[in-house]
């Protein structure tokens, strides 16, 4: 496993799993899995992954994207993954990656962009639910 620096760059995945969501926010487990269910916590399929979109939580206006890109070292740091597991989830297509000269690196940018529209998806659907 890579080593990599304490900077806000090393931790800017808009999906996490839920172990690392349950770490950081004080939730247990099988509670974030219950929140889940019920749809209060937001879910992005990651292949056989169920990864938290902490894009949800975070207020439109603050949205800030510091890097397009990550390697799978460092991505794997920041959403709780193991390497191999973001390694198969490239090569099966799950998530986004983009090719800088000889090396695969996760494309943030796009998985970010697709969890903004997991995101808008979900408050529409909240706000049709209101209004019926």
């Amino acid at each position: 496993m890579a080593t990599i620096h304490k900077t806000p760059l090393a931790y800017t995945s808009p999906i996490i799993t839920q172990q690392l969501f349950s770490d950081h926010c004080g939730l247990r487990k099988d509670q974030i899995r219950g929140q889940a269910e019920r749809e209060n916590v937001l879910i992005y399929k990651l292949g056989r992954f169920s990864m938290v979109n902490v894009t949800w939580y975070i207020p439109e206006d603050k949205h800030v994207l510091l890097c397009p890109v990550m390697t799978k070292a460092y991505f794997a740091i920041a959403c709780g993954l193991k390497e191999h597991q973001v390694e198969t989830q490239i090569i099966e297509g799950n998530l986004p990656s983009q090719r800088i000269g000889r090396l695969v690196m996760v494309d943030i940018a796009e998985l970010t962009k697709r969890c903004l529209e997991q995101k808008q998806e979900r408050e529409n659907q909240l706000l049709n639910e209101a209004n019926a």
